[in-house]
């Protein structure tokens, strides 16, 4: 009798613990689905977004100067770019889609930069578009509160513009900026096509700005 009660025992726990094991497995599963669909859903957001982007520029390209009054071009940038990070944070940085999505919008980014300093030229805008060079690996300690300052230098001077790279994607058009600038550390910034390396407060910022 008692060695039948032990049986109906260990019987009872292997099938508790096949049950217990059987909802980690549906419940991961689960989870997984929606960190996917939620990644697709970024990542669709993301090329809508750049499309969106790409073509309000070939539109305002025909009329630069209407750029001062009208430009949704720099918010979707800004917006892509959050995307990007959203999606950066839920793949990892060394996700094949993420880096090319990064090789992408470091494009668009350049191409507006550089339209951005043609509309300062030719209408007389007073636009401050910034570089800022930055590494996602170990080496660079300061470059995601350099990030967060010229975030704030942008929602405090109006018309700053700021272009985030990472020096160390494979990019034509970053390698051709790295280049240009002379950038050989992080975190660089451009301003006014002068280089200003290493960390830099707000406050030096904005002073650089309104020299």
């Amino acid at each position: 009798m008692k060695r039948e009660l032990h049986k109906a025992k260990l019987i009872a726990a292997l099938s508790l613990t096949v049950l217990i094991f059987l909802m980690i497995i549906v419940t991961n599963n689960y989870f997984n689905e929606m960190r996917m669909n939620e990644v697709k859903k970024i990542y669709n957001d993301i090329k809508m977004d750049a499309m969106n982007a790409e073509a309000q520029y070939e539109i305002l390209s025909e009329n630069p100067c209407l750029m001062m009054s009208f430009d949704p071009i720099s918010s979707e940038l800004f917006e892509l770019g959050n995307k990007l990070t959203d999606m950066e944070t839920t793949l990892g940085k060394t996700n094949e889609q993420v880096l090319d999505m990064k090789k992408y919008y470091s494009i668009l980014e350049a191409r507006h930069w550089l339209f951005v300093k043609k509309v300062s030229k030719q209408c007389n805008s007073s636009a401050t578009p910034i570089l800022f060079f930055y590494s996602n690996l170990e080496d660079c300690p300061d470059c995601e509160s350099q990030g967060f300052v010229l975030n704030y230098v942008r929602k405090t001077i109006p018309n700053t513009q700021i272009y985030s790279f990472d020096v160390n994607l494979d990019s034509g058009a970053v390698s051709a900026l790295k280049a240009n600038y002379n950038v050989t550390e992080v975190p660089s910034i451009v301003i006014k096509e002068q280089k200003y390396t290493g960390f830099r407060d707000s406050d030096s910022v904005m002073e650089i700005i309104k020299k």
